[in-house]
């Protein structure tokens, strides 16, 4: 069971608290500052739920957030839950502020905290699992941003990912452009026993019609002792992964060879006649589902078969929900430490703009944004102006109103969203950014910005 730590004055509900949750998680109990402080070092749990209001100062919050500093000076992954007083939103968002992964506010709902907790204890087992397979992979020179993520898809496919890579059956990945299909494939070449051979693409899109044969297969020239050889991409990659973008685009004939590569692990030069062993795995992306591709004529039936025995699907960012800043964050660690860049983070209008564009490039566009934005800023966090987000496009019936410019349209569609989320939940802003899938320190700006923000109507 999972080790959590609940730091709570009021001996009553502390006992309550380990009580109910006893029954899921190993739980910890601290009444002021040195206890916690023990049992944290002691047993280093994943979560802690922590009240602000520790003794010798019942009624403020410094002994709190003392205590909120330390544990996150000591363990930064460590997901801590404030409980606040009921209303309490400014030392809500300023323990955000201080790095607590979530806030509660009292009266305790323990339904409500449990589903909390649940939340947190599930992100931070991703994360480490993250963590062990980004360390496999630095070993091996790769990386890993932008193939895991929170979402159920993406989840789905980094397990495919695991289980195909075990064997050297060939795999379909299909999902649009800047899904990040060659990174997948390299993900599997790097977890599979083929990991330390070559990895070798060819974009057959992009690719002179001409001289894809001689690309792929390789080229004879001449004869006798005065042959010319040149080896082309199957045997470069030999104990390793081929990897072929777009095979659809491949001439019907070259097709027919590699039909031959698949079935029968031979191939012959372009100008050859003798047979060559060959000993690689292919993994082939495309843009569009071959399927159609096979009923317009343009791929051999029998090759799409052999080419998707297994076929991985990347969903597009813009489905991805809280994805979105989990790898705006990641890019954005990564080119404020290359550039040596003072930059922490993103505004609420950021996180807003980002979280609400269409992303038709997909992470390949996110990544672009994100470093566009460290190179431009001159502050801290990052402004939507130097993302390029400055103005979002909006539904065709609320642009339609020639009396309102676009930013005025698009917060007019945002503000209705939101208040039909609050609504639909009666109010319970956990549930509104479940619905509206962003996360609740998000929707509290948002609320504020459009003017929604009700403290007294709101949990």
């Amino acid at each position: 069971m999972d080790t959590l730590l609940v730091i709570e004055a009021t001996e009553t509900l502390r006992r309550e608290l380990a009580e109910a949750l006893g029954t899921e998680y190993i739980v910890l109990q601290g009444a002021d500052f040195n206890q916690a402080m023990e049992q944290f070092h002691r047993h280093n749990p994943k979560v802690v739920a922590l009240d602000l209001g520790l003794p010798p100062d019942l009624e403020g919050t410094a002994e709190g957030f003392r205590c909120l500093q330390w544990m996150l000076g000591s363990q930064p992954e460590t997901k801590v839950v404030v409980l606040t007083g009921n209303g309490d939103w400014e030392t809500a968002h300023r323990a955000l502020r201080f790095g607590a992964y979530d806030f509660y506010h009292k009266p305790v709902n323990l339904d409500e905290l449990k589903s909390v907790i649940k939340r947190a204890f599930q992100l931070i087992n991703l994360e480490e699992e993250r963590r062990r397979l980004q360390e496999t992979l630095d070993r091996r020179g790769q990386g890993l941003e932008g193939v895991v993520g929170q979402c159920a898809a993406m989840q789905r496919v980094y397990s495919a990912a695991q289980m195909v890579s075990a064997s050297d059956v060939p795999v379909l990945i299909t999902g649009e452009l800047g899904t990040g299909k060659e990174l997948v494939a390299r993900t599997i070449k790097s977890l599979s026993a083929r990991g330390d051979g070559p990895f070798v693409p060819i974009q057959c899109a992009v690719t002179n019609k001409d001289q894809l044969g001689s690309e792929l297969f390789g080229a004879e020239c001449g004869a006798g002792v005065g042959v010319a050889v040149l080896p082309g991409k199957i045997e470069h990659a030999a104990q390793g992964t081929l990897f072929i973008n777009e095979p659809a685009e491949l001439p019907q004939h070259l097709q027919v060879k590699l039909l031959r590569v698949l079935q029968e692990r031979k191939l012959q030069r372009v100008g050859g006649t003798r047979d060559i062993d060959t000993d690689i795995r292919i993994i082939c992306a495309s843009r569009e589902n071959l399927s159609h591709a096979v009923r317009a004529g343009l791929l051999l039936e029998e090759l799409y078969y052999r080419l998707s025995v297994i076929t991985l699907e990347l969903p597009p960012l813009r489905t991805r929900g809280q994805d979105i800043m989990l790898l705006a964050h990641l890019f954005l660690r990564r080119f404020a430490q290359a550039c040596n860049a003072r930059v922490r983070g993103f505004t609420a209008e950021a996180v807003a703009a980002l979280e609400g564009h269409s992303w038709p490039g997909n992470v390949g566009e996110l990544e672009g944004r994100v470093q566009r934005g460290v190179i431009l800023s001159e502050g801290p966090f990052l402004e939507p102006a130097v993302l390029g987000l400055g103005v979002e496009p909006v539904r065709e019936d609320v642009a339609a109103s020639r009396s309102l410019s676009l930013r005025e349209a698009r917060d007019r569609a945002e503000r209705t969203v939101i208040s039909a989320a609050v609504d639909s939940s009666r109010g319970n802003l956990a549930k509104a950014s479940e619905l509206l899938d962003v996360s609740r320190s998000t929707l509290y700006d948002l609320l504020k910005k459009h003017g929604l923000f009700n403290p007294a109507g709101s949990r």
